[in-house]
């Protein structure tokens, strides 16, 4: 697991966050979609993706007790609380 995503989810606080990411393959497709961004392209989007998807990012989260929840979740607590 990348040492930014872990040094970035272990100073968190209790609370409800956003983890959003760029998720994307490093192949021609991208690359050339991509082309202009150096800092930000499609490599940078296969290296996320390789980190969320992997066995060791989500052992994490659970060892640290991140809850995951989809778009869905969030819209019934927040119609709850009406």
């Amino acid at each position: 697991m990348s040492a930014k995503y872990r040094a970035g989810q272990e100073a968190l606080p209790p609370g409800v966050y956003l983890l959003s990411v760029h998720l994307g393959f490093n192949d021609e497709e991208l690359q050339a979609m991509t082309w202009d961004h150096p800092d930000w392209g499609a490599q940078w989007r296969q290296n996320d993706y390789d980190v969320i998807s992997s066995p060791a990012f989500h052992k994490f989260l659970k060892d640290h007790g991140f809850i995951l929840v989809n778009w869905k979740d969030l819209q019934k607590a927040v119609q709850s609380q009406h």
